[in-house]
C-alpha cells in the first residue's frame, strides 16, 4: 500500500505530518501537534509572516485572495486585531508579495481541512458547531466558484477527535443534519466521525474531489493536543501552509 501521509523530522524534536503526494509538488504545508514548550510555529518555521484568524466556531471566512485582503490580513497580524472568521482562502502562486508568508490555523479536537483547486488553497477549522453551520460547504462554494469548471478540487483532513472516542448527544446529530457521520451507542450516546462528516460535506457539492484523511485521533494520541483529554491545559494543533 502506498504511503499517503508521512511525518518528515523539521528538528530533533519537532516532527509535522504531511500529504506525501504535495510534498513531491513542492507545496510546504502540514499538521503540527504538541510542540515542547519553548517552541512555536514562528521558533520552528521562518516566514516573513505569520497569518492567521482569530477561531469562533463560525461559517464566515477570511478572503486573502486579492492584493487588498492579503494586505489587510497582513496588517490585522502585526496589529493583534484578528478578523473572526474560521477559515483562509489563499493564492499560493503568481503574486511575489505572497512569497515566505505562512498561513496557518489552531485546533484541539476539531477538524482541520486543508483544500487546493488549481493554485488556490484553504485551511478550515471545524468542530461540531461549524460543521452544522456549514463552514465546510461555505468554502467549497467559494473555491470552485472561482475556478474552472473542470477544476479538481484536493481536500486533506486533518487530525482531530477520533470516530471511536468523540461522544456527542442526539442534539448535535440533530444540528448537523443528514450528512452526519455516527455510530450508536448502548446509553443513547453517539460516536461522532468528524472527518467523515467534513468527507460528506466535501462530496455533496463537489462529488469528483479527492479526499485524503490522516485517520489520527486527537484524543487518543498523545502526540497531539486534545481538549477532551486535556481540558484547559490543552494546547494547539496547528494546520499551515507555507507560500
Amino acid at each position: 500500500m502506498d504511503v499517503i501521509f508521512k511525518t518528515r523530522l523539521i528538528n530533533s524534536t519537532v516532527g509535522v505530518l504531511e500529504f506525501v503526494a504535495w510534498n513531491q509538488l513542492g507545496i510546504e504545508h502540514g499538521f503540527l501537534g504538541k510542540l515542547p514548550e519553548e517552541l512555536s510555529i514562528k521558533n520552528i518555521m521562518e516566514a516573513s509572516s505569520y497569518l492567521t484568524v482569530k477561531q469562533v466556531h463560525g461559517k464566515e471566512y477570511f478572503d486573502a485572495r486579492s492584493d487588498e485582503g492579503l494586505n489587510n490580513l497582513i496588517e490585522a497580524n502585526k496589529s493583534g486585531t484578528l478578523p473572526e472568521a474560521d477559515a483562509i482562502i489563499f493564492n499560493k502562486v503568481n503574486q511575489a508579495q505572497q512569497i515566505g508568508k505562512l498561513f496557518y490555523i489552531c485546533t484541539a479536537d476539531c477538524v482541520p481541512l486543508v483544500m487546493k483547486v488549481q493554485n488556490t488553497f484553504a485551511l478550515i477549522h471545524a468542530g461540531w458547531r461549524g460543521l452544522a453551520q456549514g463552514i465546510v460547504s461555505v468554502v467549497v462554494e467559494a473555491l470552485m466558484a472561482s475556478t474552472m469548471e473542470d477544476s479538481q478540487l484536493e481536500v486533506l483532513i486533518g487530525p482531530c477527535a477520533g470516530s471511536e472516542v468523540y461522544e456527542v448527544g442526539e442534539e448535535v446529530l440533530m444540528e448537523i443534519g443528514s450528512e452526519a457521520k455516527f455510530q450508536p451507542k448502548l446509553d443513547k450516546k453517539f460516536l461522532l466521525d468528524l472527518g467523515g462528516t467534513a468527507a460528506n460535506q466535501v462530496k455533496r457539492l463537489c462529488s469528483g474531489s479527492l479526499i485524503y484523511q490522516t485517520n489520527v485521533c486527537t484524543i487518543s494520541s498523545k502526540q497531539y493536543n486534545s481538549y477532551r483529554r486535556e481540558d484547559k491545559l490543552a494546547g494547539r494543533n496547528i494546520s499551515f501552509i507555507y507560500t
